[in-house]
């Protein structure tokens, strides 16, 4: 059903819609960004095995950045969840090592999401995630040419 679908619809919801906060959370964004880095490195067999060369190979040039230069685009994180989403349908690799592979990679992009909307308004924030929504769509069909082998 989600291979016919061209567009984002609305997901049926039930209660209150939910605000978001701005109040600050503490996280340790060295922390996350250390944790992409080493997981970029350590991982490397196994992000060979479900990532194509080209989006290994940008990974690999910002795990090698300097913590204040570093960015997880939108356009590679898109790339690499459906790379892994591909992966997982063919099950390249055990499945469960997949997922966990997945895990440092998402820290890096949750380091650039917290640097890119510290100061963000909420408004600001619900803008930059459905900036996202629509890089997902637009690359909609690269996933679709993964997920039934063509690529």
């Amino acid at each position: 059903m989600w291979q016919k679908q061209a567009e984002s619809q609305p997901v049926p919801t039930i209660g209150p819609d939910h605000e978001l906060s701005s109040e600050p959370l503490r996280v340790n964004r060295k922390r996350l960004h250390e944790m992409f880095v080493r997981g970029v490195a350590e991982l490397q067999p196994v992000l060979e095995s479900i990532l194509s060369q080209p989006t290994l190979a940008e990974l690999q040039r910002a795990a090698a950045l300097p913590e204040e230069d570093f960015r997880y685009s939108d356009d590679l994180w898109v790339r690499t969840t459906y790379e892994f989403a591909s992966a997982y349908h063919k099950a390249v690799i055990n499945r469960d090592h997949i997922v966990q592979a997945l895990a440092p990679l998402y820290r890096g992009k949750a380091f650039t999401f917290l640097l890119e909307n510290h100061d963000a308004s909420p408004e600001e924030v619900e803008s930059n995630v459905e900036t996202l929504c629509m890089t997902f769509e637009r690359q909609k069909p690269s996933l679709l040419e993964m997920w039934d082998g063509r690529k």
